[in-house]
């Protein structure tokens, strides 16, 4: 089975495992392709809904995986066990929803080795969300699709935030990971907190990812909305200059970007803060030769090449 997009990131990116756990499963596309390609011995297949696990179960009958997968109607993690799926996946969901299925089964959540989340909106929400509740980032990468581009994010549980330095159990990382960097690119802020990157990821722009520019050009156009929203709105007291000029451009400084994670939302001020940091972030990919801005479009993991799109080039 051929996955390609996103479903093919998040396939590249799911390491070896005992069970793995497709929430809100749909086609059941990701475990049968796991299955298929012997990167777990067993996989469950969860949605709140029937119809989706019908679809599932074509798929599991079509490639012949009645055996190694189950299907489970329920909300979330209800239907999972603690302990019961080393891997789960969460994807093709808002940030939100996906905060609300690790909360309300934190019990199973705390205990996989490892999580792959694919927000669709609001990711801005979920970054701080993992940082306050004790989970850290192993791996983000995106995916191309047409014109849009997704984000998939490798995490795990662990409070004590020192796993740079640990290995992940027995597990091989998968070639699809790329691991987060020690330090920021030149000219970037340095801080992984930093609002900018709730909202860019600090491992795609300071990685950077292939498809970094055109993501961070996608956020660029999103704020510069935002901005002109609050000023339409007579927020802003005075002509875009001004508020960019409040903010400190032009001074060099990539510190005081908003913390929170609602920030740049409302305040008009804030606001051109974040979209300056952007504006910043993009310029400093297009100057480097690797910044994600030139080349063949492919990223070197391991000796494989890698596309854009998540595939082997």
């Amino acid at each position: 089975m051929i996955l390609n997009g996103r479903l093919g990131l998040i396939r590249d990116m799911l390491p070896e495992c005992a069970k793995l756990c497709d929430v809100g499963t749909d086609h059941a596309r990701i475990p049968a392709s796991a299955l298929l390609d012997g990167l777990c011995r067993n996989a469950m297949a969860t949605d709140i809904r029937p119809g989706p696990l019908e679809r599932a179960s074509r798929t599991r009958r079509h490639f012949g995986l009645d055996a190694r997968m189950e299907l489970r109607l329920g909300a979330g993690l209800d239907p999972v066990s603690p302990g019961e799926c080393d891997v789960l996946v969460i994807a093709g969901m808002g940030a939100l929803m996906i905060i609300d299925i690790l909360e309300s089964g934190a019990d199973v959540a705390q205990r996989a080795s490892c999580i792959l989340l694919q927000p669709m909106h609001a990711q801005e929400r979920l970054r701080p969300w993992l940082r306050r509740n004790g989970y850290v980032i192993l791996s983000e990468r995106l995916a191309g699709e047409g014109e849009k581009r997704y984000q998939v994010l490798a995490v795990r549980y662990n409070p004590s935030g020192t796993e740079r330095s640990q290995p992940l159990d027995e597990m091989p990382r998968p070639s699809g990971w790329r691991l987060v960097p020690e330090n920021a690119l030149p000219g970037m802020p340095p801080n992984p907190a930093s609002a900018v990157y709730d909202r860019l990821g600090f491992s795609i722009v300071n990685g950077p990812d292939p498809l970094a520019v055109p993501w961070v050009l996608d956020w660029i156009k999103r704020q510069r909305r935002i901005v002109a929203g609050l000023q339409k709105a007579g927020r802003g007291q005075g002509d875009p200059e001004g508020i960019l000029q409040k903010s400190g451009r032009g001074q060099g400084n990539m510190e005081g970007v908003p913390q929170k994670a609602g920030h740049g939302q409302g305040d008009p001020v804030e606001a051109a803060v974040l979209l300056e940091q952007m504006e910043s972030c993009l310029q400093v990919l297009q100057s480097d030769p690797g910044g994600g801005g030139g080349g063949n479009g492919c990223l070197h993991v391991g000796m494989k090449p890698v596309s854009w799109d998540g595939h082997e080039a």
